[in-house]
């Protein structure tokens, strides 16, 4: 349950959303508006926010602007949550990247198996890197924001696994 009032009094709504394999339970104040319902459900959910749609009896909610109370949602409303428009035209894009992440997930279980050594590491985030260079993001920003949050993440793996490679390298000249 995940709450998003703020400290003053005011109506607290229970909304469950559900959808896309996920079952969220989120209280609100009833002036909270869609932005930050949409952000919300984005942190909680690992779906970029310009991809998260919510529809509330039959209406997508598309102004981010939009309390909650001023489109009717009142205490215990049911959202259904689905992918936007935008998504569909990434589809492929987002599947790339995604793509690439659990090939990092591959190379991190490597890395804590001690299964490989670090030119095979640094072979492989190199091939991971090119794989994401050559996405057509299309000019989608959502699209570029995934593809760079990836990128940072191959090289935060890449700087870990070399920082603990060098440290072991220094162990064994140390005893030389």
């Amino acid at each position: 349950l995940v709450c998003l009032a703020s400290t003053q009094a005011m109506a607290i709504i229970r909304l469950r959303i559900a959808g896309l394999g996920h079952d969220l339970r989120i209280e609100a104040a009833d002036d909270t508006i869609v932005a930050t319902l949409l952000e919300k459900v984005s942190s909680l959910t690992a779906i970029p926010e310009p991809y998260v749609l919510l529809i509330a009896r039959g209406k997508k909610l598309t102004d981010p602007a939009a309390a909650l109370s001023v489109l009717g949602i009142k205490d215990r409303t049911r959202l259904m949550l689905m992918h936007s428009l935008s998504y569909q035209v990434d589809k492929s894009g987002i599947e790339e990247v995604n793509d690439v992440s659990r090939s990092l997930d591959d190379i991190e279980e490597k890395i804590s198996g001690n299964e490989a050594d670090a030119k095979a590491v640094d072979e492989l985030i190199t091939r991971a890197c090119i794989k994401l260079d050559g996405i057509d993001i299309g000019g989608s920003e959502a699209l570029r924001g995934m593809r760079r949050k990836v990128l940072h993440r191959a090289e935060d793996i890449a700087a870990r696994h070399g920082a603990a490679a060098s440290k072991s390298e220094n162990k064994n000249n140390c005893g030389r």
